[in-house]
């Protein structure tokens, strides 16, 4: 049922995203065309098209993380506490497997949305011909490393956002009245407000952990043979902190969103 439930899910969230998916993909090949127009003809013209070009590339980028984001919750919004939950909370599925599959529902979907947003950042801002550095770079493991661990980070940040949204919308739905707004005013103060702990966290390391420090004030830390195993050991400790938080919300979460329900 699981299964079931998670497959109707991302059909309602990504086939609606799949048209907001062609918008990067048409602004990066806006993008490159005004970028080889500005390294073969070099007129006023074509630099300011290819700023315009990766303004709009971002602008897009932007839209399909929000869409993603917004579709998820209003799925979740609407299948638990609006009138679709009527059918939901009676099929033969536990509350707290309903709540682990708008869970993974709502991140699969993020996820896909930061793939497609990687790769078409990635391909604009690497030049033509700096393509033979980065699989140069790629063949250090320290390198590889740091690229896991930043895609680990970054995964483990849309986890934690999307956490907070549903804690906030599980606590605001138990409120009387304004239930809507009260629960996104919540959802946005538990993210301001838990946000400190993984930043905490990050200056607690760079002021304590000498590699760390050394490297973040240190000026030629950029420069020097082996500049990834700071931040490597940052990022690990950036990625395990997300981790404890959001298994924390996770578990306060399902916990409440299984003691019960108060359907609009």
């Amino acid at each position: 049922m699981l299964k079931k439930l998670l497959k109707y899910d991302l059909i309602w969230i990504d086939k609606f995203l799949m048209f907001y998916a062609i918008a990067p993909l048409v602004a990066l090949g806006l993008e490159q065309f005004t970028n080889h127009m500005v390294n073969t003809r070099s007129q006023t013209i074509w630099t300011i098209l290819d700023r315009i070009a990766v303004n709009v590339l971002i602008s897009a980028v932007a839209a399909l993380f929000i869409t993603a984001f917004v579709r998820s919750m209003a799925r979740f919004h609407q299948t638990c506490y609006k009138d679709a939950s009527y059918l939901t909370h009676t099929l033969p599925v536990a509350r707290g497997t309903v709540y682990t599959e708008k869970f993974l529902a709502g991140l699969i979907s993020l996820l896909g949305t930061g793939i497609v947003a990687a790769l078409c950042l990635l391909i604009a801002s690497v030049p033509h011909d700096g393509w033979n550095k980065v699989f140069d770079l790629l063949r250090r493991s320290d390198v590889r490393l740091f690229v896991l661990l930043g895609a680990l980070v970054v995964a483990m940040e849309l986890a934690f956002m999307l956490l907070t949204a549903m804690l906030g919308f599980v606590l605001g739905q138990r409120a009387v009245r304004g239930k809507t707004w009260r629960s996104v005013l919540l959802a946005a103060v538990l993210y301001v407000t838990l946000s400190a702990i993984p930043l905490l966290v990050t200056f607690a390391a760079i002021r304590f952990i000498p590699s760390i420090h050394e490297f973040y004030y240190n000026s030629d830390g950029f420069t020097s043979i082996r500049p990834f195993g700071p931040l490597n050991l940052n990022f690990a400790i950036i990625a395990g902190t997300y981790a404890v938080v959001n298994s924390l919300l996770f578990v306060i979460g399902r916990r409440l969103f299984c003691k019960g329900v108060n359907v609009e």
